[in-house]
């Protein structure tokens, strides 16, 4: 809950009123839904938050969509930082080996 309050506070001159958290990747991005049901995305490496899709069932197409996935799932960026640092959960805890978290992973 504490995030989509960040959200709200940290974007709310883009006109997001409230926010629900739908997913949050391992290098922090995030999806989240706005209060008209748009799929917005917050980029921190790109810094920028833009609408990615205008409804769920648009969300829904975009998951199926290979570009999105690979640029979401960001599995070559990940599997060279978990070489280089270990496995870490979303919050930076060391994670057993044998896990794998789907990029959706929320705690």
């Amino acid at each position: 809950m504490a995030l989509a309050e960040d959200i709200c506070e940290a974007w709310s001159w883009m006109g997001i009123e409230s926010a629900e958290v739908v997913a949050i990747n391992k290098f922090g991005n995030v999806i989240f839904t706005d209060q008209s049901g748009r799929y917005w995305r917050i980029c921190p490496e790109e810094l920028e938050c833009k609408v990615i899709a205008e409804s769920k069932a648009a969300y829904g197409r975009l998951q199926n969509e290979p570009d999105f996935e690979q640029d979401w799932e960001m599995m070559r960026l990940v599997e060279m930082a978990e070489a280089k640092y270990g496995a870490r959960s979303l919050f930076g805890r060391r994670r057993q080996s044998n896990q794998r978290s789907s990029a959706g992973e929320q705690s």
